[in-house]
């Protein structure tokens, strides 16, 4: 979102260039030559706001998780991006612009913030909350539940190897999240309650998106974000200091 915000203040001030030295954009130079000073000029301004557009495209793309209140901000923000990519008049992409920043305005954007983690499972995590956040952004709702289950897996696979000093993942490969909470219980690994009503939450919602049933369960996107922060929060409280 900050990229957008930054893109957008972009695409304002060269819109202003465009306007105050009386450029038009329907009127491209294909032609300039290295001493045509003047036409160059145009060119560079009428560059300015395609390329400042192109940005906001590939901004859009990839607007990551927003708070369920602000999803239809978004939706209309993709489509306000559009339209600035259909229209050559620079009156118009203003007034576009102006609408597309009144609505990143509003939004705010949740902090994923990663706690401090144990180094030999840093890289992981990390590549997996990547992933995450593109799958969500992407709509792949199924597959980002299922990330948030194999983070989990990760987590509480650190916290067992902390207690026991055993590594289930050599001795035990595909034991799985509920076996995996089975095993932290059986060697008296308390967790916060809390915490462990929040992962029973995420693993079941992760077995209805994994397994095989009569009827598909797809996980709707106020679900999938949901899931994502409770997985966040449940990482930090896992390795807080």
């Amino acid at each position: 979102m900050q990229s957008l915000r930054r893109n957008i203040q972009d695409l304002a001030v060269a819109l202003d260039n465009l306007q105050s030295n009386n450029v038009s954009l329907d009127k491209p130079s294909k032609d300039a030559l290295p001493t045509d000073f003047k036409r160059n000029q145009n060119d560079y301004f009428r560059n300015a706001v395609y390329t400042a557009i192109k940005f906001l495209e590939k901004d859009a793309s990839e607007i990551g998780t927003v708070p369920p209140e602000n999803l239809q901000d978004v939706e209309q923000i993709k489509a306000l991006i559009i339209k600035l990519g259909l229209s050559k008049d620079v009156n118009e992409l203003k007034l576009i612009v102006n609408h597309i920043a009144a609505l990143a305005a509003k939004i705010k954007m949740p902090e994923n913030k990663m706690p401090v983690l144990p180094a030999d499972i840093s890289d992981a995590v990390k590549a997996d909350v990547d992933e995450l956040q593109k799958c969500y952004a992407a709509g792949c709702y199924r597959s980002t539940v299922i990330i948030c289950g194999r983070l989990l897996e990760i987590a509480l696979h650190r916290v067992y190897f902390d207690a026991t000093k055993n590594d289930l993942l050599e001795k035990s490969p595909g034991i799985g999240l509920g076996n995996l909470i089975a095993k932290l219980k059986d060697n008296n690994i308390e967790l916060d309650p809390g915490l462990s009503n929040q992962i029973h939450l995420i693993n079941q919602v992760r077995i209805h998106s994994v397994h095989h049933k009569k009827e598909v369960f797809t996980p709707s996107r106020e679900q999938a974000h949901a899931i994502m922060l409770y997985t966040m929060d449940v990482l930090g409280k896992l390795f807080r200091k």
